[in-house]
């Protein structure tokens, strides 16, 4: 992108308090040619304070502001991430789609228990009406080519036996559900490309050390496998992770401080590009070539996905707790 041409952006939530990635996004995008032109916080002290923050790092200005509607009424704002926790998503989106912003929304887009995938309905619906793109921020999809880089054949083939996947959040209990969940699924739906998805058969059983095991049918119209969804709560990174399919799996390893991902089985191992700034590109392309860019499943099916399965897993938690 070109100084003229390039994206007049604005982050919700900017600072890694605990887990937050919008410092991340703000370096990735001025990597890719955006210009980070303010953020939203909660609080006038945590605004000033990523003010502060981000004009180190990015080595210009940005506008700080305290709340979504602020900022986007502020600002001419090409493009909108919003990295905060979720209970601050539905304001920051309806700001945005007032203005018809397009949005790139931290995972889960949504999630208040019962009646959340109605919600995520509506508001799909609403920026799809305008034709404003709506992005979920889904990595792991991201790294499918070099899942299939360390096994070759799998590119060719669909699970059958299990699909798995194994994930360390900082959250506990029930806690680790909808801001996981949305990996495995994402992942699934990527194999499904284009294809109206839902789940059946959950079952949630209890491991040691606070460890869950979730088991569910993934079910497209030209496809259906079982998953295993196994959580386990690790404080600090770096968190074991992988995922893969009838046999073949993916061992995530980070080396750090550079944050270097690969993926490794045996002796084998490959380099994984970093998946935010493969997906944070695609989102931009979404917004300045939308003939070429990628088009991600529709959020109301994936929301619906989770609402099925915590719920139902809520029912087993709420039977085995009491």
């Amino acid at each position: 992108m070109s100084n003229e041409q390039a994206l007049r952006l604005g982050i919700v939530g900017p600072r890694r308090v605990r887990q937050g990635l919008g410092p991340y996004f703000a370096l990735h995008a001025e990597s890719l040619g955006a210009i980070l032109v303010g953020t939203a916080s909660s609080s006038p002290q945590s605004a000033r304070a990523a003010a502060k923050e981000l004009k180190a790092r990015l080595g210009h200005p940005i506008s700080a502001h305290v709340g979504a509607e602020s900022l986007c009424a502020s600002e001419a704002l090409d493009a909108l991430i919003i990295a905060s926790p979720q209970k601050f998503h539905e304001e920051a989106l309806h700001a945005a789609l007032s203005r018809s912003i397009p949005c790139l929304v931290e995972k889960p887009l949504l999630w208040e228990g019962p009646g959340t995938a109605a919600r995520v309905a509506a508001l799909t619906k609403a920026f799809q009406n305008k034709a404003v793109p709506l992005w979920v921020h889904c990595q792991w999809p991201e790294t499918l080519p070099a899942y299939y880089q360390l096994f070759p054949g799998r590119s060719e083939t669909l699970p059958q036996r299990e699909f798995r996947m194994r994930l360390s959040p900082t959250s506990f209990g029930l806690g680790m559900l909808p801001d996981s969940l949305p990996h495995l699924l994402s992942l699934c739906q990527a194999l499904l490309p284009g294809e109206t998805c839902h789940v059946s058969e959950p079952k949630l059983s209890f491991e040691g050390e606070g460890a869950l095991k979730l088991s569910f049918h993934f079910h497209g119209s030209s496809a259906s496998w079982p998953c295993l969804f196994e959580l386990r709560p690790v404080p600090d990174p770096p968190r074991p992770a992988g995922y893969g399919w009838d046999g073949d799996f993916a061992t995530r390893e980070i080396e750090l401080p550079a944050y270097k991902q690969y993926f490794s089985s045996g002796k084998k191992r490959v380099f994984v590009p970093d998946p935010l700034l493969s997906l944070l590109k695609a989102f931009f392309d979404s917004i300045q070539k939308p003939k070429l860019g990628k088009i991600l499943p529709d959020p109301t099916n994936r929301a619906k996905m989770m609402e099925t399965l915590i719920l139902a897993a809520s029912k087993t938690w709420q039977k085995e707790t009491q």
